[in-house]
């Protein structure tokens, strides 16, 4: 059973309407067509994302990051970014005096440079931020194999 994300009860009818048509409005969008896919139901990858970015993730002005030293890691995200949103991206090499990142490896990031992927994290209630970070609605309410995929990938398993 694949479980739309629009049907969920945390999503505001505004928000499901907007998500059922091709062409968004999205803040800053100035009313353009999207050219990446907005995922409209759950899949393993749309939770292993979610997972990943709310773990070791973080949001720009405009982009939606991951940070990590397992190589492994980054291509898994590098994937779900291609499957559920249609987007390339690439992993780049990160300098070690990151005022957030304390060790001996080096890190890596990938990101999605695109506001409405942005748009998308944050209308579905994705915090990155430590202090807010809870597992949000979408996937409490998906099935358990999606709760699976999400909490292997939030806890790097």
């Amino acid at each position: 059973l694949v479980k739309k994300i629009v049907d969920l009860r945390s999503v505001s009818n505004r928000t499901r309407n907007k998500l059922n048509r091709l062409y968004l409005t999205y803040p800053g969008g100035k009313g353009r067509a999207l050219t990446s896919k907005l995922p409209n139901e759950m899949t393993n990858e749309l939770a292993r994302l979610i997972g990943h970015i709310q773990a070791e993730g973080s949001f720009g002005k405009n982009s939606v990051s991951f940070h990590n030293t397992n190589k492994d890691l980054l291509r898994d995200v590098q994937k779900c970014f291609l499957k559920v949103f249609g987007v390339h991206t690439r992993i780049k090499k990160r300098n070690m005096d990151h005022s957030s990142f304390k060790g001996n490896k080096p890190y890596y990031s990938v990101t999605a440079n695109r506001q409405d992927i942005l748009w998308w994290f944050k209308e579905i209630g994705l915090s990155t931020k430590q202090i807010n970070r809870e597992i949000p609605a979408i996937i409490m309410e998906s099935t358990n194999e999606h709760i699976c995929s999400y909490l292997r990938a939030y806890y790097n398993l």
